[in-house]
């Protein structure tokens, strides 16, 4: 038969499993997921987001203006805004990358004249704002252009010796038909008037409402010649994804 312990003896095994808990209450603390922390880190990561993205765009579109746009397309999507903001920064900065390989020269750049109705510009830069993403434009003849110039500008149609087109461009043909380049140059004339697209955190695969420089010479060929002229990997089509194209051969260049 064992003895019961005595009053110190018991006194002495509270002592160790008191303390015993302690060391597990505390190192539970430390692996503990506190919501907070994290969504202080995560909110952290966004706002930087946002003010890379601003920066890669040269500051055209203001952190909140950018936070606006995730927010609406997160609504309209059911994307996460954090998914959302790592996407378009990725997008972004490959755009500044890509137009970083080329010679960026400042100053306005008279096109020449066009081989082919349906041919193709890709410029370094835009007289309209400092741009870090090129500008492109198509020919609707070959000596006037259709072009997207910028926020709160309409497309329009103008002499090539007029063209927003700045730092140096590439003049490219599209290698098919000359009745699929007379299409999408029909097609361009009717996106005249149409507003500009300023929206980067969805997709411009599209020809649906306002839009930017490469989205309207993309679409002009996608949907007037089934031609899809877009070699990125992401769901936004930048004027350097067009002179990447597979369908383009460039035949000019000038400064």
């Amino acid at each position: 038969m064992h003895s019961m312990p005595s009053y110190r003896e018991r006194d002495i095994m509270k002592n160790i499993i008191m303390r015993s808990l302690s060391v597990v209450v505390s190192t539970a603390c430390l692996f503990t997921f506190s919501p907070l922390a994290f969504g202080q880190d995560n909110n952290e990561n966004y706002q930087q987001r946002l003010g890379d993205i601003s920066t890669y765009l040269n500051h055209t579109l203001s952190e909140k203006e950018i936070d606006e746009q995730i927010k609406e397309t997160s609504r309209r999507t059911g994307e996460s805004p954090d998914s959302i903001a790592s996407r378009v920064e990725k997008s972004v900065r490959d755009s500044v990358l890509d137009t970083a390989r080329f010679s960026v020269r400042s100053g306005n750049t008279q096109l020449p004249r066009a081989r082919h109705t349906g041919d193709i510009f890709v410029s370094n830069n835009s007289s309209f704002f400092v741009w870090k993403h090129g500008h492109t434009g198509i020919y609707v003849n070959r000596d006037d252009i259709v072009e997207a110039v910028g926020m709160f500008q309409n497309a329009h149609r103008v002499s090539r010796k007029n063209s927003v087109a700045a730092g140096g461009a590439s003049i490219l043909e599209v290698k098919t038909s000359q009745g699929n380049r007379d299409k999408a140059a029909r097609r361009a004339i009717g996106y005249i008037g149409r507003g500009y697209n300023a929206d980067i955190t969805d997709t411009n695969r599209n020809d649906w409402g306002g839009l930017n420089c490469s989205q309207l010479v993309w679409a002009a060929y996608y949907y007037g010649a089934g031609i899809d002229l877009d070699t990125g990997s992401g769901e936004y089509v930048w004027p350097y994804d067009i002179k990447n194209s597979g369908y383009v051969r460039e035949y000019q260049y000038v400064q």
